[in-house]
């Protein structure tokens, strides 16, 4: 028997707090089951440490430091992750341990809320143009902007919704309480954080002035 530990996906339960589904093998028990974060400044924060009794299928809980780096560009917490699987608390004898995968804690308990990061990159944009435009100018602009970014989004989110979900998705677009759709998201879109960093990376290279 390999002794291997692998992150099959994550689930984004609360602004600060992720479930990561972990799949965990090895020739010996018990191990230490340990997890790091490292944010965007390459600051580390290790997490309390599981024990790990047996090989099988895991949901660990990790609440996030709250004074984790925030990303500025985004204003959400973006940082990697990495589990480890250690011999004894010693931490001299590590057995396996998963690559760093990116994690952006953008997905709150009932859906996305844009607005507040949106906004604030609208201003960065006209502070970037270093021009006096009329009141009514900035209004339309940010509503031009705003579509284009929601634009950005559901296409980046329709490319990553399997093929065969596309029709179930569909049947979700009509629940005003966006229940059905913050679901599947959790269901099918495990990496929905990288989507989110992707659109408004993507929408500031398009504007934002160097």
């Amino acid at each position: 028997m390999a002794n291997q530990i692998k992150l099959l996906n994550y689930s984004l339960e609360a602004p600060f707090k992720i479930i990561a589904h972990l799949d965990m093998e090895a020739e010996k028990y018990p191990l230490i089951l340990g997890c790091s974060l490292k944010d965007i400044t390459g600051k580390i924060f290790d997490i309390p440490i599981n024990v790990v009794e047996n090989a099988g299928y895991y949901d660990i809980e990790i609440n996030i430091p709250e004074n984790i780096e925030v990303n500025q560009e985004i204003l959400l917490p973006d940082f990697q992750i990495v589990f480890s699987l250690w011999k004894d608390q010693s931490f001299t004898d590590r057995i396996a341990s998963t690559d760093w995968k990116r994690i952006c804690c953008s997905f709150n308990g009932e859906m996305f809320d844009f607005e507040k990061q949106a906004d604030i990159i609208f201003n960065d944009i006209i502070v970037s143009y270093g021009e006096s435009m009329d009141i009514e100018v900035i209004a339309q602009m940010k509503s031009d902007w705003r579509e284009r970014i929601d634009n950005i989004f559901n296409r980046r989110l329709l490319e990553n919704i399997p093929k065969d979900k596309l029709d179930e998705f569909e049947s979700t677009l009509d629940d005003e309480n966006n229940e059905g759709i913050t679901d599947f998201i959790r269901k099918y879109i495990p990496d929905i954080s990288q989507i989110i960093i992707d659109t408004f990376e993507e929408f500031r290279k398009l504007y934002i002035k160097v």
